[in-house]
């Protein structure tokens, strides 16, 4: 009931329910949203609620510690010691570190590539450039009191720049004569403070998402990579700088499967430039090739990697090494700033800004891409000194480090000649994890099919074992960390790390798929023709407990949306059968066309709301081994302006940006075979992906 208050106006009802719907109903639209935002914003900026990196100690030094370890002052200088951190196996093994005792201590610090990710504990950038520096020749008029060497280990794997500001800043109470810092290949991480969002909501009602990557980069990268700059500058004062600049696998690693182009006022004159540009390549016709990819970089403002990787690829093939280097740095830097969930490496512009920086502070300088470089094209890197994206095979670590050594012993690049690399074991185990971690990236399957080939060559019985336990593991009807294949896998400390990534994913990547079908390959195994009395195949389960998330970081649904034209599903026989495809879709306009392992089998009508599609498969189209379901979705259309200024008020609600295009969206995936049971269907569906399926 409401009331006048002395004044004549309406008095607050007495529960306040009228007052609070009306509120309610003044906030539920975007501009409310937005409204409530900026309320928050302010409470924050009050002191009441803080989400900064600094705030919550994330990158504060602590007096005697030194991140694991904890310093313990000796006579013979400092030594240090390991706690046990939560974040313990991110670091060096390495209970105890002694003091240098007269030695030159050299502190190697950075970020996973500095680890030897894949490689450690077995083989790391500091057992190799200790075995460089102990049989390193020894410069004129060097100190001959101290010519020995400790090399302590302080890189860190999936370290922030707040984080390893902090270690830099706790680097002197550990007393090195050196410290060599290899890092930029995290430099673009969102900061955990969110006000950034607030610039990027201005820069895309400004000018898209072109001037939301740049003021991402300028004003909220380079700033971060200037204050770890001024963290080295204060370490010269009591100590000599390595800086090691990184390189990525430029051409041999593919932009991701699942990112091809944002939004764009018109997306089919795109898509049919690259169609274009991909059969000019499988022509031969580089020059083609090329022209098409710059035309659709014309169209994509550069955001997108595929545009610039076409290019790459096609001006590297007609021997244009300079070119093509610069346009696989602009794939590798277009997504960084978009927020979208990849991998990457380090930016051109972090690049830019390290060397500037060695070069005016007279910091002795390393660059990986000179290291790294191929004997064929010395422009480019040899992808064969890659593991994946970054990380280094043992070899490409040999010549980094070589390098390395040079610059702590001051004497010309190129005095110190690289080491033999890691035992047979080891480079096996790495080039077989590396298999597994580019099918984990949806790499092409020639990709993944090339490591485990080269981890075979270098001990093939250690890497069978590998690689026939993570089979095991992937092919299980259960849940996978029940195994015992993964128990063993852990004992290893080398493979113990993709233990956590195998266990705790519920279904395969479509990457895993193709790592499947080349170990099975790989190690002749078949499918047990006894397993086949199951009915219906899940083609659609969730990953994880997140739900099905488009590759951004906006919360998961209950259905999955294609970002890309195409979708592929996959499925495991026993034998070749025929079945029924049950899609429970959505589809805004157009056809979408459904084929089985390149088989055209049926077509998805139009529907805006959830719409049934039944599609009955032939025996004929399917095999034995892994089959795939092909989807592809007509190009949308998206109101380009529309699209924008939702992204814009997601961002200044301090919420993420979609990006990227939706071309479909799938509920159900299901493939029943023939014959199947009516009373047992229910009861007999199955995963795809948690091996052959158990008859019922």
């Amino acid at each position: 009931m409401h009331t006048n208050n002395r004044d004549g106006n309406p008095a607050v009802s007495q529960d306040g329910g009228a007052e609070v719907a009306r509120l309610a109903e003044l906030l539920s639209d975007t501009r409310g949203a937005e409204i409530l935002a900026e309320l928050q914003k302010l409470e924050r900026a009050s002191g009441t609620v803080t989400g900064s990196a600094e705030a919550s100690g994330a990158t504060a030094a602590q007096p005697g510690r030194i991140g694991v370890w904890d310093t313990v002052a000796t006579d013979e200088g400092v030594a240090l010691h390991r706690r046990d951190d939560a974040d313990w196996y991110r670091w060096a093994d390495v209970p105890h570190v002694a003091a240098p005792a007269g030695w030159r201590r050299v502190a190697l610090t950075g970020e996973s590539v500095a680890r030897g990710w894949l490689l450690e504990p077995r083989f790391t950038p500091a057992s190799a450039l200790t075995r460089l520096l102990t049989g390193a020749a020894r410069p004129q008029g060097a100190d001959h009191r101290r010519l020995d060497h400790q090399v302590v280990d302080l890189a860190r794997s999936n370290i922030d720049i707040w984080t390893l500001r902090a270690t830099l800043r706790a680097l002197p109470q550990a007393e090195p004569d050196v410290v060599v810092l290899f890092a930029g290949n995290n430099f673009t991480f969102a900061p955990l403070d969110d006000s950034y969002r607030d610039l990027l909501a201005a820069a895309v009602r400004r000018g898209g998402y072109a001037e939301m990557r740049r003021v991402y980069v300028e004003d909220v990268v380079l700033p971060e990579v200037d204050g770890l700059l001024e963290e080295v500058a204060r370490l010269r004062e009591s100590a000599e700088v390595v800086l090691v600049v990184p390189q990525s696998n430029l051409l041999g690693w593919q932009p991701a499967a699942e990112i091809e182009v944002p939004v764009l006022p018109a997306l089919r004159p795109w898509y049919d430039l690259r169609a274009a540009a991909l059969t000019a390549l499988a022509g031969n016709e580089w020059a083609q090739a090329a022209d098409l990819a710059t035309r659709m970089t014309e169209l994509d403002g550069g955001l997108s990697p595929v545009s610039w990787h076409l290019l790459g690829q096609a001006l590297a093939a007609g021997g244009e090494a300079v070119k093509a280097r610069d346009a696989l740095e602009h794939a590798r830097d277009a997504t960084p700033g978009l927020l979208l969930d990849h991998v990457t490496g380090v930016i051109t512009p972090v690049r830019r800004r390290l060397i500037d920086f060695a070069t005016a502070n007279d910091v002795r300088l390393v660059d990986a891409a000179d290291a790294l470089a191929s004997a064929d094209a010395p422009e480019l890197p040899d992808p064969s000194f890659f593991l994946d994206h970054i990380h280094l095979s043992d070899e490409g670590v040999e010549r980094v480090m070589a390098r390395v050594a040079d610059a702590v012993l001051g004497v010309p690049d190129g005095t110190t000649a690289p080491g033999p690399g890691a035992d047979p074991k080891t480079r096996a185990l790495s080039r077989a994890l590396a298999a597994g971690y580019r099918a984990l990236r949806n790499q092409p399957e020639s990709a993944v099919r090339e490591q485990v080939d080269l981890a075979l060559r270098a001990d093939e019985k250690n890497a069978r074992d590998f690689i026939t336990k993570y089979l095991d593991i992937l092919e299980t009807p259960g849940p996978r960390w029940t195994h015992s294949a993964l128990t063993a896998l852990h004992a290893d400390p080398q493979t113990r790390q993709v233990c956590y990534q195998i266990a705790q994913t519920r279904e395969h990547s479509p990457g895993y798929w193709a790592f499947r079908e080349v170990v099975q390959e790989a190690l002749g195994r078949r499918p047990d023709p006894g397993l086949g009395g199951w009915d219906r195949i899940d083609l659609l389960g969730l990953p994880d407990g997140r739900g099905f998330r488009v590759p951004n970081f906006a919360p998961g649904t209950a259905y999955y949306e294609a970002t890309t034209e195409r979708t592929t599903l996959r499925l495991a026989l026993a034998a070749p059968v025929g079945g029924t495809l049950h899609l429970t879709h959505r589809l805004p306009s157009g056809t979408a066309h459904v084929s089985v392992n390149g088989t055209s089998v049926g077509r998805l009508p139009t529907a805006s709301a959830w719409a049934r599609t039944t599609i009955e498969v032939p025996e004929s189209a399917t095999r034995e081994g892994v089959n795939s379901v092909e989807i592809h979705w007509p190009v949308p259309e998206p109101g380009y302006e529309a699209f924008l200024a939702a992204d814009a008020s997601a961002l200044a609600r301090r919420l993420f940006p979609r990006v990227l295009p939706v071309f479909g969206a799938l509920f159900t995936a299901v493939f029943e075979t023939e014959g199947a049971r009516p009373s047992a269907v229910r009861a007999s569906r199955v995963s795809a992906s948690t091996g052959w399926p158990v008859r019922l």
